[in-house]
């Protein structure tokens, strides 16, 4: 498939030559099969042999790659940028480019979101996001999303359950339990669209 992607040799050897080459293959089907155009995604595989090439410049290892570093890249790096051309330098492309690698890291291995939570976090959003693909049928990246929103109530859930055992209380709260308050406490504005997407984890906790 990357076979199919013409890249100029510099962007192509920044890639290549990277932590991120691994993951390029599964970059380029993930677009395909997300239905984006080959011009579309020649744009993308190039902001992301840019990121790559930053990556190798800083030395920075493929399992530190999360939201943070990306900012970081769009943020810091681009308004200076002295990489020799022809690379895109376009915040847009770049952050898009950019958000969907993550969606394929998180693919290919235990989603970034997830690596400071405890085991049972882990185990309750890959639940979920197996319910999502198996049963729901949903692609990656709304499985990524949705992934993000079960990840804050599992972290609610064993913060409570921890301080019940720590309370020698038998009680445990539940998702079931839990959900219909969380989701009156998220009524801001900002928050609506989380709310709109939670009838599939309504359904998961049932």
């Amino acid at each position: 498939m990357i076979g199919l992607i013409h890249l100029q040799p510099q962007p192509q050897a920044w890639l290549w030559r990277s932590d991120l080459s691994r993951f390029a293959e599964r970059y380029c089907e993930y677009l395909v099969e997300s239905g984006y155009a080959a011009r579309t995604i020649n744009i993308y595989v190039r902001c992301v042999a840019h990121f790559a090439h930053w990556l190798t410049t800083q030395r920075i290892a493929v399992t530190r790659v999360d939201d943070r570093l990306a900012r970081s890249f769009i943020n810091g790096h681009l308004p200076r940028c002295t990489c020799p051309d022809p690379i895109p330098r376009g915040q847009t492309d770049i952050s898009a480019a950019l958000q969907h690698l993550l969606i394929v890291l998180g693919a290919c291995s235990a989603p970034r979101f997830l690596l400071a939570e405890p085991e049972s976090v882990q185990l309750e959003v890959f639940r979920f996001t197996e319910y999502l693909k198996e049963v729901c049928g949903l692609a990656e990246c709304t499985r990524y999303q949705r992934g993000r929103i079960i990840r804050l109530l599992a972290s609610v859930l064993w913060s409570q359950t921890h301080r019940h055992e720590a309370a020698n209380d038998s009680g445990c709260p539940s998702i079931r339990d839990t959900l219909p308050r969380r989701m009156q406490s998220w009524n801001s504005s900002r928050s609506r669209r989380n709310v709109a997407q939670l009838s599939a984890i309504q359904e998961f906790a049932i």
